[in-house]
């Protein structure tokens, strides 16, 4: 038993063959636009880090774009399986550490884009996403995908309360007009 909730993991889709080719075509083509744009903004903001590294938020952000980006082609249509041959456990542990791995790393990042809107309650959810950090790291290379798998429920919280603090962040920032939180919360609203 590798994944406890093992198993077909989306709606199943009936119709003639043509339609279901055009569907797959679809979702591949959105995956891949996500996943370019994503690369891009990754590379981009890494290269920007390489000329300033005294900036850590740009690297929080590359390796944020990064997760995502990794998350486009090992979820939905898989296209990874396109590319390489490799097992689906690894393209499942690839899946879980993607998204177990970006939350935290945005959580740093929105702490570091507005330092001055950190107070003590959200300090502590700051510093538990950088305790996290490592720990979620060492759970996604070392464990088996099952214990991996029983952990999604408690970083669904997780991920909620982030979001949460990240949201109360960027209302705090609006309401103190810093620079980028106009452009920081339309992007939280988008995506």
């Amino acid at each position: 038993l590798q994944y406890y909730r093992g198993g077909i993991d989306a709606t199943v889709k009936f119709g003639t063959r043509e339609a279901i080719g055009r569907f797959r075509i679809k979702s591949l083509a959105n995956e891949l636009l996500a996943f370019g744009a994503f690369s891009i903004m990754a590379l981009y903001y890494l290269v920007f880090w390489l000329a300033r590294r005294s900036d850590i938020t740009t690297l929080l952000f590359s390796a944020f774009c990064t997760c995502f980006a990794i998350r486009q082609i090992v979820t939905g249509e898989k296209f990874i399986f396109e590319l390489f041959d490799i097992s689906s456990i690894t393209v499942l542990k690839m899946d879980f550490a993607s998204i177990f791995w970006a939350i935290p790393i945005l959580h740093m990042f929105v702490a570091r884009l507005f330092p001055d809107e950190i107070v003590s309650k959200t300090k502590l959810h700051v510093n538990i996403s950088k305790l996290a950090l490592p720990i979620i790291i060492a759970i996604a290379l070392f464990t088996p995908i099952f214990y991996q798998s029983k952990l999604i429920v408690f970083h669904s919280i997780y991920i909620f309360t982030v979001l949460l603090n990240i949201s109360w962040i960027g209302v705090r920032a609006l309401i103190n007009k810093r620079e980028c939180a106009v452009i920081f919360f339309a992007g939280i609203v988008i995506f």
